[in-house]
């Protein structure tokens, strides 16, 4: 039972169990090794260093690894409990910590509806990175909002003082035409799970906002949602990058969104149910 009890710890946690079983240095060298590549390949997914299946994978093989290592290290043959619960207590701390910390700088959402269709995929789990300073928005940054009923998560175009003006899939900010080119028709994927109107005749549009250019949809002959906002102090207007989705909420709806509701920018897709080819995709 002993024996059974040290391999679960050691699964749970490589190198508790080893310290257990009173082989101290074998626990102590497996758990930092562990604690601290794991962290660091959790980091580096949510930096976008390392794509998450990659960081995945790194994790099992690493997992493995010290799991050979700790099967093959001897024990002393005395059980040290308090040397285990020493072990134990230091790992959990630093994960705790490592947790927290992310959490202070990262969010995992939902994408809420077809805002970004094809792009984003409504219920996929992406990276949101939290902003520090709100002044530090741009014209042409993905964010999500935090708003009831429900989230946005949409594109800034216009920020406190500008004029939005749009018409179609076409876009003025303060006067001043965003420029946008034709890229022809989209062809969807026959394995996403669509409703016809979002698919049939999509065009795909390259739009140049923020100095930058990205794509934007539009289905030929839909009807546009046209709107002229003066965006006030403290707001921002969103607009989602699918131009004529009837299933995606932004500033044509709701008008501009306040600044202290938008949680940050958009980070890689992290999960997405059915297709693990999606993880890691970034829209832009």
């Amino acid at each position: 039972m002993m024996r059974l009890l040290q391999v679960a710890l050691d699964c749970l946690l490589p190198g508790v169990g080893t310290a257990l079983r009173g082989n101290l240095s074998a626990g102590a060298v497996a758990l930092v090794v562990w604690t601290v590549m794991a962290q660091g390949l959790v980091v580096a997914a949510c930096l976008g260093a390392v794509h998450p299946v990659r960081a995945g994978l790194a994790l099992a093989v690493l997992w493995a690894g010290i799991e050979l290592f700790l099967a093959l290290s001897p024990g002393s043959g005395r059980s040290s409990w308090r040397l285990a619960a020493i072990l134990a207590s230091v790992a959990v701390a630093a994960d705790l910590g490592c947790f927290l910390a992310l959490s202070r700088q990262y969010a995992v959402v939902t994408v809420p509806d077809y805002a970004f269709f094809p792009g984003l995929l409504p219920g996929e789990r992406v990276l949101i990175s939290r902003l520090r300073h709100k002044d530090e928005l741009r014209p042409g940054d993905i964010v999500y909002a935090d708003l009831e009923p429900s989230p946005v998560l949409a594109r800034v175009a216009g920020l406190p003082g500008h004029e939005v003006d749009v018409s179609g899939p076409s876009m003025a900010i303060s006067g001043v035409v965003v420029a946008i080119r034709d890229q022809g028709e989209v062809q969807v994927d026959g394995s996403v799970d669509a409703p016809p109107e979002e698919t049939d005749g999509l065009l795909a549009l390259e739009e140049f906002l923020g100095g930058g250019g990205h794509f934007v949809f539009y289905r030929r002959g839909a009807e546009g949602r046209p709107t002229r906002q003066l965006v006030p102090e403290g707001h921002v207007f969103l607009i989602a990058d699918n131009r004529s989705t009837r299933y995606a909420v932004d500033s044509r709806s709701i008008a501009s969104v306040p600044v202290d509701r938008v949680v940050g920018r958009l980070g890689p897709v992290v999960w997405s149910r059915g297709r693990l080819d999606r993880i890691g995709v970034q829209w832009r």
